[in-house]
């Protein structure tokens, strides 16, 4: 059972400074053995700190399942790139 697919959106940053969020996708899929009536938990860990650029295509986190036998995690990756904080928007909120 394919839990989630490469390629999912699994989330998005955002960041007052940035007109768009940024999305957040799994770079491989989750997929496994389920028995019936498991309920699967999925749970996220990110690696980037606030006010950070991002690259499309950097990793910037994980994603673990529990409830399934096979892939249980994978990375999370941004979708497109987004900028850091710029100098004139860190100035004008000191």
């Amino acid at each position: 059972m394919t839990v989630l697919p490469a390629g999912s959106v699994v989330g998005d940053v955002t960041a007052p400074w940035r007109e768009e969020p940024v999305p957040i996708v799994t770079t491989r899929a989750l997929s496994g053995l389920v028995m019936a009536g498991i309920r699967i938990a999925l749970s996220s860990h990110l690696l980037r700190l606030a006010g950070s650029a991002v690259r499309r295509g950097e990793q910037i986190g994980t994603l673990s399942a529990t409830g399934i036998t096979g892939t249980s995690s994978t990375g999370l990756a941004a979708a497109r790139s987004g900028s850091g904080a710029g100098v004139a928007w860190r100035l004008t909120r000191l």
